[in-house]
């Protein structure tokens, strides 16, 4: 398996999902959300839900179905203390050097958040550059303009030798589609068949290990 690029998808990928940083995203995306739009607190996780599986964001179905200041939206989902959830991740920072390949973030948040998030975790210079939510024209992730947006940007042809590693199953459904190689990082089963699947990306060596080689 020759590969020579990796996008990685940034939130609940290159950290576990569960370790709160998403849950004080979720909160104040909760708080905006009825206080800009007037929507019942009883009403918004399934507006979000609906949303997500619809639009692939809740800000896209936002932007759709209401008047959104996506920047005012962004700032405010985004004003959480990282630091209180994120800390230097050396084995990750090993992880990262030991890949030959380009590697890119390819993320359905914007830039600023996504700066600090890799600086937080101690790995941002390892990227060629992080490609968010304002690069894909808010058309998300499983969008193929995003995925087609990312090999441009990488300056590819074609998927066939890029590896797109995620912990949204649809979103490896959409990668998948266009010809990725693809690693899910989850410990669930679930209906889409990954290439790789590993629990957490500090497995992603030991489960291809010839990435180190690039063989």
């Amino acid at each position: 398996m020759k590969i020579t690029t990796i996008f990685f998808d940034l939130d609940g990928t290159l950290y576990p999902h569960n370790n709160g940083v998403w849950g004080a995203i979720a909160e104040n995306m909760d708080r905006y959300i009825v206080d800009n739009f007037g929507i019942n607190e009883d009403k918004v996780a399934k507006l979000k839900q609906d949303y997500f599986i619809e639009y692939g964001t809740t800000l896209r179905g936002l932007q759709k179905n209401f008047e959104v200041d996506t920047l005012d939206y962004l700032a405010h989902v985004h004003d959480i203390p990282l630091e209180k959830y994120l800390k230097p991740n050396s084995k990750l920072n090993d992880i990262l050097t030991q890949l030959p390949q380009k590697k890119w973030i390819l993320t359905n948040s914007d830039y600023p958040h996504s700066e600090r998030v890799l600086n937080q975790l101690g790995i941002k210079q390892h990227f060629e550059g992080i490609i968010d939510v304002w690069t894909t024209k808010f058309l998300p992730k499983p969008d193929p303009f995003a995925f087609n947006k990312a090999l441009e940007i990488a300056g590819h042809l074609n998927s066939s030798d890029c590896l797109f590693v995620d912990d949204i199953p649809k979103n490896i459904e959409g990668a998948k589609t266009l010809g990725f190689k693809t690693v899910l990082v989850s410990d669930i089963k679930t209906e889409v068949s990954p290439d790789f699947q590993i629990s957490q990306i500090h497995d992603l060596l030991i489960e291809i290990p010839e990435l180190a080689t690039n063989n």
